[in-house]
């Protein structure tokens, strides 16, 4: 009898593990979400050049000015257009 109790225990305690969902507090997600937003915000800056050449192509890095302007998102690329001669970083 005390073994159909244990089993009887133990298949309500079971049932009601299975139903329940995880609490979760929205704001603290939504806290997460807008901090994730914004590390993406800043980490996706645009660089914008002007060039002396209305048609220079640097294919090293990738980046084509087109009547004189190009932009760029890679820093890397930036560093390199910010050397060359007739290349001007336009600061926002």
């Amino acid at each position: 009898m005390a073994k159909a109790e244990n089993t009887a225990k133990a298949d309500k305690v079971k049932d009601e593990t299975q139903g329940a969902t995880p609490e979760v507090n929205e704001g603290d997600t939504q806290k997460e979400e807008k901090a994730k937003a914004e590390n993406t915000a800043k980490a996706e800056k645009i660089y914008r050049f002007t060039s002396e050449n209305k048609y220079l192509t640097c294919s090293a890095v990738g980046v084509q000015f087109i009547d004189g302007k190009a932009e760029t998102k890679s820093l890397e690329a930036a560093k390199v257009l910010a050397t060359l001669d007739g290349v001007k970083l336009i600061e926002e």
